[in-house]
Parts: structure tokens; C-alpha cells; sequence
């Protein structure tokens, strides 16, 4: 049996991707250089077999990045200088935090859950509820959000409405993007244009955060949840079956490609992670690294070996009973012979 290694969330620093694993705790480091993972260890305070503690974001601040925690209770960070973790209990129950922004001394942390904005000063390791009027605001945001000097954009989940966040003055101001019932989502911007598309068509519309207005700019891009942009690029999770499409913000050509799946393929596409590197676009999909320029690249990792024993560690250094996952659970963590080992140990 073949141990898929999932990416949760990540950011590249030098010529390193830094990332969690989906599908249990884990932090490892891949070399875009050599094209190698290399496993760092576990995130403290946490179940070993507990997944999706990080999702969407991971970011860099000075020498440490920040795992925004979304089934997790705690802020957990890995020191680049000393390789060390540290760990900060933030909450009683997981965070549901699902997209951060950096601005001046904090992580302002939004979520698809509910409307309350969070902030963490990684200073002096603070967590707080930002004060803000958002008395419009019924659910949480949708994914997507534009960040453009001292403001950041948002849309409500499932809604119309555009959500402005003025981080000096921390007021919300809101704007209807139409008269109806059409599904809006943020898929990325560029100097004073938010980038919007409608869920409904799959046609990318543009914000003008000066003029106040939103044009459709005729381009059809069909997007199932996330997107993720570069300095020129938009890439987003495509819908099961159709090619991926990549839109180049200089000149809105859109670039098609299928390599990723058969006709016949039934999965699911979806991109972890993606992120530009010596003038080349690359992302993380399916567990294979892309490059725009060079295609796939295929990663040095022993996957059935070195999952294997890292997993069975995890595994007998958790109380399987106590952790709250049943049979089936643990079939998707270890296959059998490793199962068997860990209970033999126990």
C-alpha cells in the first residue's frame, strides 16, 4: 500500500517549501534544489494522529512561520534560526481559521465559520478579537481576500457582498457587487483591481477599489474552492473533469493544461499550494510537484518506507483509544501490517 503524503499548508522560504501533512502531525521541509523531503518532526501539543490542524495558510515572519490553526487550539511555529517549535494555546476549542494576513506586528486571521476577526501579535505572542463593526456580517468569509496597502478584501460566504477592513482605523465598510442573489468570491488582485469571480457563470468580474464599481471582464474560469495567486499568476482548484486553467494577470491569457488527469480519470483536483521560484510558476497537486516551465518534477521521498515508520511512530506514542479515532480511521493512517505492529507494542 502506497502512503500518499498530503500537503496542508505551506510557504517557501529561500529555496525551501516548509509544510504540514494533511493526514496526521507532521512538519517537513522540501528542497527546490534537490528536489528531496526531508521529515522535521511533530507539532507539540498535539494528537499524532490528529489531521487538518493547518489549512490555507502558513506564513513568514522574520525567522519563524506561522501555522494558522484551523482544527487546532493552538498557534504553532517553527524558529528557522534554532529549528525549534514553539507552541501558544489560543483557544479552548479549534480555531476554524482558515486565511491570515500580515500587517505591521500581527496575523489578522479570518475564517469561513463565523464573522469575528482575530489578530495574534507575534511580538509578544498575543491572541485577541479585533473590535470591529460587523454588524452586516451573519456568517463567516469566503477563502479568497486581496490585501492593498492598509486594507484588506473579503467577501461573505455565499453573498454579494464585498467586505473592505480598514486595518489602521479597524472599520468594515460593505459593498453590494449586485442587486441579486449571485455567489461571489475574491480569486486574487492586482494594484487597485480586486479580482472576483461569480459562482453562479465562472466569469471573473474586476473590483475598482478607487472608482467603487465592478466590471466583467468576459473571462470564463471555472474554480471549485480555492485559488491561489502569485506576483502573476492566479491559479485556483478546478471543478472535477474539465482542464486546469492558470490566469496571467499581465495580459488576462488564460493558460489550459490537462496533464494532470485522463479523460477517464474520476478524482478530485486539488491544488495545495502554489508559488513562483526562478521566474517559474510551480504548485502542489495530487502530491506532485509542477512546474510551469519544467512539468512534473518527481519528488525524492521514500514514501512507503519513510511514512510507514514515521506513522507507526506517531502511532505508538498516541493512545489510539483516547485519540477518538475508530478502526476505519486508522485504516486510512496505517495500513495493516503497520497496525498490527503498533497494537503488537501496545
Amino acid at each position: 500500500m502506497r502512503f500518499p503524503l498530503i500537503f496542508e499548508s505551506g510557504c517557501v522560504s529561500d529555496d525551501d517549501v516548509w509544510f504540514s501533512a494533511s493526514d496526521f502531525n507532521g512538519l517537513f521541509k522540501m528542497s527546490l534544489k534537490s528536489k528531496k523531503i526531508e521529515y522535521i518532526g511533530e507539532f507539540p501539543n498535539e494528537n499524532g494522529l490528529k489531521r487538518r490542524m493547518h489549512y490555507g495558510e502558513a506564513l513568514k515572519v522574520g525567522s519563524k512561520i506561522y501555522f494558522l490553526p484551523l482544527e487546532s487550539r493552538y498557534m504553532n511555529i517553527y524558529n528557522l534560526k534554532n529549528n525549534t517549535f514553539e507552541s501558544y494555546c489560543i483557544a479552548q476549542n479549534s480555531c476554524g481559521l482558515t486565511r491570515g494576513v500580515i500587517y505591521g506586528d500581527y496575523i489578522y486571521m479570518f475564517s469561513t465559520r463565523k464573522s469575528d476577526t482575530y489578530r495574534y501579535n507575534t511580538v509578544n505572542n498575543v491572541f485577541e478579537k479585533v473590535p470591529i463593526n460587523n454588524e452586516m456580517s451573519k456568517r463567516g468569509y469566503c477563502h479568497g481576500y486581496y490585501k492593498y496597502k492598509n486594507m484588506i478584501y473579503l467577501i461573505q460566504y455565499k453573498s454579494n457582498i464585498l467586505c473592505q477592513l480598514d486595518f489602521d482605523n479597524l472599520k468594515m465598510n460593505y459593498f453590494y457587487l449586485s442587486k441579486n442573489t449571485d455567489e461571489f468570491q475574491i480569486i486574487g488582485g492586482k494594484k487597485e483591481l480586486v479580482y472576483v469571480i461569480n459562482q453562479k457563470n465562472s466569469m471573473i468580474y474586476t473590483w475598482n477599489i478607487k472608482a467603487e464599481n465592478l466590471q466583467p471582464q468576459n473571462i470564463f474560469y471555472p474554480m471549485k474552492l480555492n485559488s491561489w495567486q502569485t506576483d502573476q499568476y492566479i491559479v485556483g482548484n478546478n471543478k472535477m473533469g474539465e482542464k486546469l486553467q492558470i490566469l496571467y494577470l499581465d495580459n488576462h491569457n488564460i493558460i489550459n493544461t490537462d496533464v494532470f488527469q485522463n479523460e477517464n480519470s474520476k478524482e478530485q483536483y486539488i491544488i495545495q499550494f502554489a508559488f513562483e521560484y526562478q521566474s517559474s510558476l510551480y504548485f502542489i497537486f495530487n502530491n506532485t510537484l509542477y512546474s510551469i516551465k519544467d512539468g512534473i518534477i518527481l519528488l525524492e521521498c521514500d514514501y512507503d518506507k519513510e511514512l510507514e515508520k514515521i506513522r507507526l511512530d506517531i502511532a505508538q506514542n498516541t493512545d489510539l483509544k483516547e485519540s477518538g479515532f475508530d478502526v476505519l480511521d486508522e485504516g486510512k493512517v496505517l495500513n495493516l501490517d503497520c497496525f498490527l505492529k503498533c497494537v503488537l507494542c501496545n
